[in-house]
């Protein structure tokens, strides 16, 4: 008897600085459709939902439209939400990780600094 695998289904973050274009959907059809056949299979999927937050992206986009920064981003990770449930995309929302919120990116500072006292991590100019 072979004993059936579970899958995670992983995509890229969408940044919300604005509406969900084709790319971003793209972007997520493979995954999703991975997602669906093995729920199919009878195996155990996960599909994790994650928005994330380009701070310049979103800066911009406020500036531009006249709003705050947070405001703006968090109105935009509602409306992808809306937009990607409307697409009938089978994402666990449950689990949903946004990267803009200090629970999250408290982690990820912690094991940056953790890798730069150990000189795994360096800054350098770009150019």
């Amino acid at each position: 008897m072979s004993r059936k695998k579970n899958i995670i289904s992983l995509t890229e973050f969408p940044y919300p600085s604005g509406d969900l274009h084709i790319g971003h959907w793209y972007a997520f059809a493979v995954s999703d459709i991975f997602a669906r056949l093995k729920r199919m299979q009878a195996r155990m999927s996960y599909f994790q939902s994650a928005l994330t937050r380009s701070a310049s992206r979103q800066k911009n986009a406020a500036i531009k439209n006249n709003l705050d920064p947070k405001e703006w981003t968090y109105k935009n990770m509602e409306r992808m939400r809306g937009q990607l449930r409307s697409n009938g995309c089978v994402l666990d929302w449950s689990k949903e990780v946004i990267t803009c919120e200090p629970e999250y990116y408290k982690w990820t500072q912690w094991l940056f600094s953790k890798l730069y006292e150990h000189n795994l991590a360096y800054r350098r100019k770009r150019g």
